[in-house]
């Protein structure tokens, strides 16, 4: 009977955690891709939060985050250009960021436009569960109406009236 009470005293427990995305990338623009990515995160997790890091072969990186993505509650932060994301994740499951509010169950979110997305986050993936064994990493699709944009497309012609409403303010 006490093996019982105890699975049900972790279950309760496991349950009662609430789940983190933490959604992470250069987002230099961040754009309608992004962003639908983002939204549909919110809908699977309880709390989102948007990870700024940088990409040392992406050059250019001085966008701000948009107003939208506080107004419609993500939480957000920047890595440094040193820190690594599987050690911000363990920093969170060490409660290092009081920001945030609680415990959490972190899980990546990465996010895909097609095959090509896939075989690079494939390999990414694999990287960070050489760092981190026990990561949880879930893939989102954009809408099929974004799979064009990029952030390199848009830093290269984002400064054209056809471009200029993918990128979110």
């Amino acid at each position: 009977m006490v093996a019982f009470a105890s699975i049900d005293i972790y279950l309760l427990v496991y349950f009662c955690v609430k789940t983190l995305g933490i959604y992470c990338g250069s987002f230099s623009p961040f754009h309608v891709g992004h962003l639908d990515i983002a939204l549909k995160a919110k809908r699977m997790f309880d709390e989102v939060l948007i990870v700024r890091a940088t990409n040392v072969d992406k050059k250019n990186q001085i966008y701000a985050f948009p107003d939208i993505l506080k107004q419609r509650g993500f939480f957000l932060a920047v890595l440094s250009k040193d820190e690594l994301l599987t050690d911000f994740v363990d920093n969170i499951h060490k409660k290092k960021y009081d920001w945030l509010g609680g415990d959490y169950n972190c899980v990546l979110i990465r996010g895909l436009r097609n095959e090509k997305d896939f075989e690079y986050e494939e390999n990414l993936c694999a990287a960070y569960r050489m760092l981190k064994t026990d990561i949880n990493i879930v893939h989102i699709f954009s809408d099929p109406k974004y799979n064009f944009v990029s952030s390199s497309l848009l830093r290269s012609y984002g400064h054209l009236e056809k471009f200029k409403g993918l990128i979110v303010k």
